[in-house]
């Protein structure tokens, strides 16, 4: 039997302002917005997580919400959660339920995102990542909310690292999300291996099922706009019948500034 246990508002807020100032790349936390905070422990990956929920508004056990899943919980999900509560108050997109990913005590993003281990840049856990999301997380949100279960109705959203392992989830587990929001990838990592991955997937498949946003600030580190607009440009080309993409760069946004208009943009695109 899998459990999920209610967290102290106060102890999440403690945890989400000591990683917020740990934390340089992470933009300010948004205004308040309402949600609760659980614990899953996955087996997969022998770790606790942080998973703080947003509930829309007149929430109803009776009905079946699309779901946003959001990496980099403890510092980026007040600030997905508001773009999604002001989308669909401006009735841009359906109510949708918001689940963060995060970590009650060290940051592991850099073991769970990273596709391969690359000294002092990340211990590439990211297969067994997506291994609990799929098979332990998702189940646990549907057993226990109004989530829908379709694979048309899950979305994920990840920044920098993060970027990277939606990338990944883009290129491997469809069978699960139809739709990515992907902000500044970090596609230098591990020498630019997801050039390697998109091509070996463009080898071996016909198709690509995923409507997808991905965006870059323009003042960001000097190697991330060219890998950026190469990246983009190769999938693009590639003509996958059922892949519905939308790219931007953004003038004068460096890598933090650049986060909250990804998240509204790549919001009002992708959950419509």
């Amino acid at each position: 039997m899998i459990n999920i246990s209610f967290y102290n508002f106060l102890t999440f807020v403690s945890v989400f302002i000591l990683l917020l100032c740990s934390c340089k790349k992470e933009p300010a936390p948004s205004p308040q917005i309402d949600y609760k905070v659980y614990s899953y422990t996955s087996k997969i990956m022998s770790e606790e997580y942080l998973i703080p929920i947003y509930f829309p508004e007149n929430y109803d056990t009776n009905k079946r919400y699309p779901v946003l899943y959001t990496l980099d919980g403890n510092t980026n999900f007040l600030i997905v959660a508001e773009k999604v509560k002001n989308a669909i108050k401006n009735k841009e997109i359906p109510p949708h339920i918001v689940v963060g990913i995060g970590y009650p005590n060290e940051n592991k993003r850099n073991r769970d995102y990273t596709p391969i281990y690359v000294k002092d840049d990340g211990e590439g856990k990211v297969a067994d990542f997506f291994r609990f999301i799929t098979t332990e997380l998702v189940r646990v949100i549907e057993n226990n909310f109004a989530a829908d279960t379709g694979r048309l109705n899950r979305a994920i959203t990840g920044h920098s690292y993060g970027g990277i392992a939606c990338l990944y989830g883009m290129l491997y587990h469809q069978e699960t999300f139809s739709k990515f929001i992907i902000g500044s990838p970090s596609l230098w990592y591990g020498d630019n291996i997801f050039f390697q991955y998109e091509k070996e997937y463009f080898e071996n498949n016909k198709n690509l099922r995923a409507k997808v946003y991905i965006g870059m600030g323009g003042f960001e580190e000097g190697w991330m706009e060219p890998l950026f607009l190469e990246f983009t440009e190769r999938i693009k080309g590639r003509n996958y019948p059922d892949l519905y993409i939308v790219t931007k760069m953004y003038p004068g946004e460096d890598h933090t500034s650049v986060f909250p208009i990804q998240m509204e943009e790549g919001v009002r695109y992708v959950l419509k």
